[in-house]
């Protein structure tokens, strides 16, 4: 019955809304407390926006992964970067879906893209009332064979009502990705050695879904697929028409519980 209703809100979601309108895997550097929410600054007063800010990854000084292929350098910040940029324009075919981006270009603002630094991009988010914060990664590892997608979520100790609505649109993520023909690797969730949550239990690892968590935010990393693995570069990460479809495959994932899980979240934890 749950599943039904999901489905059915999604439908509605797109039926009323399809009008067309117009690896953080390092913990953030510095001390990090949990702020108050601030004042809405893009939304309106109306309960009719939802927000959603996307976080290329890296940027700046920052290239992220790399990986060489036919003599061509490739840069996970640049790749993720058009991923973003599809995904952006995908979300906002719904009306009343306002999209935001911590950055637009490969270095983005100074007071926001600073390398080493999550929590700027955590902020510009919860300053914005973003409803739902989606940082986009590519992985890599030194074992060539590793491929596959993976999303970065919440221990859960501490607002789970929040981590719970991350980890099932990073289900979803998962689902759609491996559609297209990636391996689904699941979740991952890390304890921080250095940081703890204010109810005295251990924080998350990654800054982005810690920052999240901290500010009722519901965030969530997706490692779209390895760079480093020539199979996946080939199949998904090759030309802009694979990495659209990536693109696709989130918006489809968010469309799906956009109008019933975050919503409610959004609103029982926040009003």
């Amino acid at each position: 019955m749950k599943r039904f209703l999901s489905i059915l809100l999604a439908l509605i979601l797109c039926l009323t809304l399809a009008a067309p309108a117009m690896a953080a895997t390092n913990e953030a550097a510095g001390e990090e407390s949990a702020p108050p929410k601030t004042e809405p600054v893009v939304s309106s007063d109306s309960d009719d926006w939802l927000v959603i800010c996307i976080d290329p990854g890296h940027g700046g000084k920052d290239s992220g992964a790399v990986a060489t292929y036919g003599g061509v350098e490739y840069h996970e910040a640049d790749l993720v970067l058009k991923i973003a940029k599809y995904l952006k324009a995908d979300l906002q075919q719904y009306r009343n879906v306002y999209v935001l981006m911590t950055r637009e270009d490969a270095n983005g603002d100074p007071s926001v893209i600073i390398s080493g630094e999550i929590v700027p991009r955590v902020e510009y988010a919860s300053k914005r009332h973003a409803d739902l914060l989606i940082s986009l990664h590519l992985n890599s590892s030194e074992t060539k064979s590793m491929h596959g997608a993976l999303v970065l979520t919440s221990n859960r100790n501490y607002n789970p009502e929040v981590a719970d609505v991350a980890i099932g649109l990073g289900t979803n993520i998962l689902s759609t990705l491996s559609s297209l023909g990636l391996l689904n690797r699941g979740h991952l969730a890390r304890n921080s050695k250095d940081y703890t949550n204010p109810n005295g239990t251990a924080a998350d690892y990654y800054g982005i879904v810690r920052g999240g968590i901290w500010r009722a935010l519901p965030s969530l990393i997706v490692e779209h697929c390895f760079l480093s693995n020539e199979s996946d570069f080939r199949g998904y990460l090759s030309t802009d028409a694979k990495l659209a479809a990536l693109a696709k495959a989130d918006a489809d994932a968010i469309a799906a519980i956009a109008a019933n899980e975050i919503r409610i979240c959004f609103h029982s934890v926040r009003q």
